[in-house]
């Protein structure tokens, strides 16, 4: 299988730039995962967000502690996200991660379009950053 393309839309990266400045992220994009949770892999060592793009990439499910779900999104919202990946709005599905296990609240929405070799990064950030 071919390595998804990465997409990103614009909440996403206006959101990025603040929580790359954020002390609470540190542990996200800077700290490995505890072997238990990605298991002797070529992904050991690697700090959550980056475990979670390079098997989304790949093409590879995500291990249950990332709590992956749906999430429904407002239709216009949706509309967007399937010009982006040109799909129809029905199409297009929307998921929810959690980096820090079910519990937690840094949050990745993303999208991924196997027939297009396209992972579209939707939005991260907290449920209040995102939601609120």
């Amino acid at each position: 299988m071919m390595m998804k393309t990465i997409k990103y839309a614009s909440l996403f990266r206006s959101e990025a730039k603040k929580v790359h400045r954020s002390k609470r992220w540190k542990p996200i994009f800077n700290e490995p995962l505890p072997i238990e949770v990605t298991g002797s892999t070529q992904y050991q060592g690697l700090a959550p967000f980056d475990f979670v793009v390079a098997l989304l990439q790949d093409g590879q499910s995500l291990p249950s502690y990332f709590y992956v779900h749906p999430l429904t999104l407002p239709r216009k919202t949706r509309a967007n996200i399937a010009r982006a990946l040109n799909k129809s709005v029905n199409e297009v599905q929307c998921l929810e991660l959690h980096f820090d296990g079910h519990n937690g609240d840094h949050l990745l929405v993303y999208s991924s379009d196997d027939d297009a070799n396209i992972l579209y990064l939707i939005a991260i950030g907290t449920h209040s950053d995102i939601f609120g």
